[in-house]
């Protein structure tokens, strides 16, 4: 990758440190590779000519937009050794050779937001990951830069947090929601395939799961607190 060549035997030296340290805490990395220069320029023996392959894949793109810190990546593994998710999801769930909160990061950028749109989403903002990175990477501002700019491209992904904000947010709404909640989801339950909405209820009863039962509510009998105010 684009990301991956170091100019001098000080960068090596520097990457190697933080790399190996980071990741097992052995002493040396058994994946990187020491290029000489070719006969010609060293005036020593060995190869007369070198290529070095730079791959691309719509990196020089993401080092010119505002996601740039993923190329610091030193695809040490650390993030994943300390992420909650990964830990339970385990790496093939991420669809991806970068798996964790890097992968979900540099994974989504390399294909220019097109696929996985949730793998941003596959993260608890714990932190853990940023504490844990040697190059300090902010993964967790990654991943909400991800999360804003996949909404700002589907406007309809906004529209449920949206209204689950307005919601939340109106305590007399919230009720009257809650009331209904269990009528919906009976009617919900009744009702042929051919006419069920989309989205969860038809993706969940396609597997021929039964939707779940509306939790009781107790606190909507709304009794008085000390002091005569509700």
């Amino acid at each position: 990758g684009l990301e991956k060549p170091l100019p001098t035997l000080a960068d090596l030296g520097a990457a190697l440190e933080l790399l190996t340290r980071a990741a097992i805490g052995a002493p040396l990395s058994a994946y990187s590779s020491w290029l000489a220069a070719p006969a010609g320029l060293s005036g020593a023996g060995g190869p007369r000519q070198l290529h070095l392959v730079v791959v691309d894949n719509g990196r020089s793109r993401i080092l010119g937009g505002k996601f740039w810190e993923i190329l610091l990546c030193l695809r040490c593994s650390s993030c994943l050794n300390f992420c909650p998710v990964y830990g339970l999801a385990g790496g093939h769930a991420y669809g991806s050779v970068y798996p964790g909160p890097m992968g979900s990061v540099l994974s989504r950028l390399l294909d220019d937001l097109a696929p996985a749109p949730d793998l941003a989403h596959a993260s608890t903002l714990c932190g853990l990951c940023r504490q844990e990175c040697p190059l300090g990477i902010d993964l967790p501002g990654l991943l909400l830069g991800l999360r804003q700019a996949g909404a700002e491209a589907t406007p309809s992904a906004s529209l449920m947090p949206a209204l689950a904000a307005q919601i939340l947010s109106r305590r007399e709404l919230f009720d009257a929601v809650c009331r209904l909640a269990p009528a919906g989801l009976k009617a919900l339950a009744v009702l042929p395939a051919p006419l069920r909405p989309p989205g969860p209820w038809r993706e969940w009863r396609a597997g021929g799961r039964a939707l779940p039962n509306a939790p009781g509510h107790p606190w909507l009998a709304r009794q008085p607190r000390e002091g005569g105010h509700d």
